[in-house]
């Protein structure tokens, strides 16, 4: 019938079989995650750092990227995650007002 749609379960192997992966996702393949660099308490501590040495209780996400060197990735994880306090320093769609602060 035309306009309705028709929904049918799928296994994994059949998902990648048809978004045409077959050959790039083995089932059961482990992930080696050797020399993984994830310190979220070296990114926290280099928050605190940079903060403490500008005088600074908090600054936009923006601005630590640019004094930390760090990436948005790793600015978002040590905030979340580091002990640190972030705070939406305007509208839900606003980009660039999250700033992270000192707990």
């Amino acid at each position: 019938v035309e306009g309705e749609s028709v929904v049918e379960e799928v296994t994994k192997e059949q998902a990648l079989l048809l978004a045409g992966a077959e050959d790039e996702v083995e089932p059961d393949e482990t992930w080696d995650l050797q020399g993984y660099d994830e310190d979220i308490a070296a990114w926290a501590e280099a928050i605190r750092g940079w903060l403490k040495r500008q005088g600074l209780e908090s600054a936009a996400i923006a601005q630590l990227q640019q004094g930390t060197g760090l990436t948005l990735v790793k600015l978002w994880l040590a905030g979340l995650l580091g002990g640190l306090e972030m705070q939406q320093c305007g509208g839900f769609y606003e980009a660039g007002c999250v700033a992270i602060s000192l707990s």
